[in-house]
């Protein structure tokens, strides 16, 4: 019988608002030919002088050959063969597909052969070229393979055929394809170079699983919204307790089970993890899940059982709820360059971060509560002052901000890089007077208004905007998010405000005759009416470099005559954000900037800005 349900990997996540500008995992670099060949010479070396040359430099030279050349050099000999695959693999996912379940096969017969041949193989392996492992299973491939999916024809079944048709699926996925998995990760010499495992599938998780990961290679870790259905612990087998898991990024998001919730706690699974990881850790990104009842400590081995984290040095901690002080003690520790955490969650957080103090190596702060207090104390703020990086995850009535901007004005003289959001629909003038003090800002990031979903109802201006931000002299990247607009072409103010990016309204002039053009047309002239807007920014701002407006991302190069012109952006990160659009400048040697995109449509840049102004990133 299967141990996990199959309809739960048939669940796709809803996207939201578009998020791509910014997201693009860069690959691993492959590894140099003595490693992805295990140590052993290039048996070709004679009569291929490209392995003549240094194993640094042929790494390089593999770096300019164009990916749909690399099969044709693994044809070449054994050895070509491994140096494509050294580019070719470095990073896999496993999703499902027929490819997947090749690989799995191949890399399974690699064991095999290296259990009964003290740990090597007889050709060069495949296993030995991947550094990381994702595995995302994609919906359509459960459905090609089983013939399920959530559809109203698959209801239509009889019940009999259905039920089988997922027990088939289930037994397949769980019962053999998820354990090739494990034992591919349980043995070390099968992978021997896996750096990064990042675990996409939302499903629920054997304790085999759990206590497999620490007997590999990996040093980066992300367990992405998976379940647990009962309370246990990993350990480390005698033979290599003492080694530790030499673990140095973690993303941990355990959750017990949907028909759990309120049974069990994932708090002894995840304290067990992190006290064999602590000695190494030096990122830490935890998030807890759904269940109330859920609530966590390092206590319950005794008051002496946690390990200090001497190496961590980002730490992320999202809606989590704590039995007691234990956990905070052990990671907010001396030597913590990040923090993102909601200092509201429970009364532990707040007792606790009252009392904290100053943190010496603190540089960035991202405070996550959603609801601040006005009578917010602030007392880990007014502690902390040596900050160079501050955000405000969400908005915060005006009246608190009405009390941090003056404390920050007046003792955070290494603030660099701002992130406020207003509860209200403008930002006072006030406010912007005061932002204009901090005169070491470099890049900030201001919104107000509704911060979720379709509604826009920020009716920013623009000139005030430039009026008190053209004060800071270091400033080079502005972000304004979430503004929203009257359309601008004709004199009545509609739409209303929060409905500019939804309703797209056009003046009748401007209509197509064909109403499939609509929105290409409304777009069209956003996209112009946000280029004017940074034509001005630029004008009141010479040495801004980054812009982000109206959802695009816009860049400035040189041009023949003086001053310097919007363009907008698609790769560079010289930028400001505003209005949900990037724009950004790069200086060229000839007088004057000339504006280019750098995204062809309108994004939200939720991932880029949060990893611009602040927060601990997975990897």
């Amino acid at each position: 019988m299967a141990t996990g349900n199959v309809t739960d990997l048939l669940m796709r996540m809803f996207s939201g608002n578009k998020d791509d500008y910014g997201c693009d995992v860069v690959p691993p670099l492959p590894l140099s030919f003595d490693r992805v060949n295990e140590g052993k010479p290039p048996s070709s070396r004679a009569v291929v002088p490209l392995f003549k040359v240094p194993f640094e430099i042929l790494a390089a030279i593999l770096q300019y050959i164009d990916p749909p050349s690399l099969p044709n050099l693994a044809l070449v000999n054994r050895d070509c063969r491994q140096l494509a695959r050294s580019r070719q693999f470095s990073s896999v996912c496993l999703n499902y597909s027929e490819y997947t379940l090749d690989l799995v096969i191949l890399l399974s017969k690699e064991q095999e052969e290296r259990s009964s041949n003290h740990g090597l193989t007889h050709l060069p392996s495949l296993g030995a070229c991947i550094r990381r492992i994702t595995v995302a299973t994609h919906p359509g491939w459960v459905t090609y393979r089983h013939k399920v999916e959530l559809s109203e024809d698959f209801v239509q079944l009889p019940k009999d055929e259905r039920d089988k048709r997922l027990a088939d699926a289930s037994v397949m996925f769980f019962d053999t394809y998820l354990p090739c998995i494990t034992k591919l990760l349980a043995n070390r010499t099968t992978l021997p170079h896996l750096e990064l495992l990042d675990w996409e599938d939302k499903i629920i998780l054997p304790p085999l699983f759990f206590n497999a990961l620490p007997l590999s290679s990996i040093q980066h870790l992300k367990l992405y919204r998976v379940a647990v259905e009962n309370e246990f612990t990993v350990k480390l087998p005698s033979a290599i307790a003492t080694q530790g898991w030499q673990l140095r990024t973690l993303y941990l998001e355990l959750m017990p089970s949907i028909g759990r919730l309120e049974d069990i706690t994932t708090s002894s699974l995840c304290a067990s993890i992190l006290r064999l990881c602590a000695p190494t850790l030096e990122s830490l990104t935890w998030r807890s899940g759904l269940s109330r009842s859920d609530t966590f400590t390092f206590a319950d081995d005794g008051p002496d059982s946690s390990l200090p984290f001497l190496c961590l040095r980002d730490l992320s901690l999202s809606y989590m709820r704590f039995r007691d002080s234990s956990i905070l003690n052990a990671l907010l520790q001396n030597g913590l360059r990040v923090l993102e955490v909601d200092t509201e969650r429970d009364s532990i957080s707040v007792d606790f971060f009252q009392k904290r103090g100053r943190i010496s190596s603190l540089e960035t702060f991202a405070w996550s509560t959603s609801r601040i207090p006005a009578s917010h104390s602030l007392e880990f703020l007014r502690a902390n002052t040596q900050l160079s990086k501050l955000r405000l995850q969400h908005s915060a009535p005006e009246e608190l901000l009405g009390i941090l901007l003056p404390i920050l004005s007046t003792s955070f003289s290494n603030l660099r890089s701002l992130s406020l959001a207003w509860e209200s629909t403008s930002i006072p003038e006030s406010a912007l007077e005061l932002i204009s003090t901090l005169k070491t800002l470099e890049q900030i990031h201001l919104s107000a208004g509704c911060q979720f979903g379709w509604k826009y109802d920020w009716m920013i201006d623009h000139e005030s905007m430039q009026k008190h931000l053209k004060k800071l002299p270091c400033l080079r990247k502005i972000a304004l998010s979430r503004d929203s607009y009257y359309n601008g072409f004709v004199n009545e103010p509609w739409p209303p405000a929060g409905y500019y990016y939804s309703r797209k309204y056009l003046a009748a002039q401007d209509a197509p005759v064909n109403p499939t053009e609509r929105d290409a047309v409304w777009e069209q002239m956003h996209r112009k009416r946000m280029l004017d807007e940074a034509y001005d920014y630029v004008t009141e701002m010479p040495n801004l470099e980054w812009l982000y407006i109206g959802e695009y991302c816009l860049a400035f190069e040189e041009r023949s005559s003086a001053g310097k012109e919007p363009y907008f952006l698609c790769e560079d990160l010289e930028w400001l954000y505003i209005g949900e659009y990037c724009l950004a400048f790069e200086e060229r040697s000839s007088a004057g900037k000339e504006p280019y995109f750098l995204c062809e449509e309108r994004d939200s840049c939720y991932t880029l800005l949060r990893r611009m102004f602040g927060g601990a990133p997975f990897c």
